[in-house]
């Protein structure tokens, strides 16, 4: 009769190890590919949002612009070193009790605070209910200081506005006298900063990978209608 001793061997111990550890790799895994998938749809649901806020204002504010002979539309050079004017215009606004009103609106292209690889996309207004002394390059003596700012994209990589006319496409910069027909607008941007060390990819694509981002385009046509050529000066009533 053969009498056997309790308990492993340490070969099955072994393996007995070694499925176990499997098993957590495994789980740990999972575990990473879910946190990793929500956290990056939470991610792309900010981004979205972020995009249609910024959409949506700069609708209203293209649907509202007018042109006149004393206040053109400045269209700026994109790719200009911050802080870089790039749109500038006066528009139709509704005031608080109804009213018609005029405003001042500049977007500009400034430097990030904190990476140089980034931008950020400012929207600055105030009312126009005084226009004299702002005539032809109307955007020079116009200050920030007495503008009200609003960031739209805080962590900008790129934009490209399209301004188009009867004619064509504007080229910047330039002030354009003639009625705008459409403003295209595309958005390269990213949130939040995942990975500060990062050294751009000279494609704009791959760049956007690298951050995660995203990117959207809209286009605005303006809801004001053109009317007769002026050929005398004068106010907009």
């Amino acid at each position: 009769m053969v009498i056997r001793k309790q308990g492993f061997t340490l070969v099955e111990v072994m393996v007995t190890v070694v499925i176990f550890m499997f098993v957590l790799i495994m789980l740990f895994q999972g575990v990473n590919a879910v946190t990793s998938t929500v956290s990056l749809g939470q991610r792309q649901s900010s981004l979205h949002r972020k995009f249609m806020a910024t959409q949506r204002v700069m609708r209203n504010d293209v649907e509202g612009l007018l042109v006149h002979p004393n206040w053109p539309v400045y269209v700026g050079d994109l790719t200009a070193t911050p802080p870089a004017l790039a749109l500038a215009f006066l528009k139709y606004r509704t005031g608080t009790e109804g009213e018609t009103e005029t405003e001042w609106v500049q977007y500009w292209i400034e430097a990030h605070p904190e990476e140089d690889r980034l931008r950020q996309w400012v929207r600055y207004s105030a009312a126009a209910d005084s226009r004299a002394g702002y005539s032809g390059d109307w955007g020079t003596p116009i200050t920030h200081d007495k503008m009200q700012k609003e960031i739209l994209i805080d962590e900008l990589m790129q934009i490209d506005c399209q301004v188009w006319t009867l004619s064509g496409q504007t080229i910047a910069p330039n002030p354009e006298w003639q009625q705008v027909e459409a403003v295209d607008v595309k958005l390269y941007f990213t949130q939040p900063l995942l990975r500060p060390e990062l050294t751009p990819a000279d494609d704009l694509v791959e760049w956007m990978w690298q951050e995660d981002g995203s990117w959207g385009h809209f286009r605005v046509r303006p809801q004001v209608q053109a009317g007769p050529v002026i050929k005398e000066v004068e106010d907009v009533p």
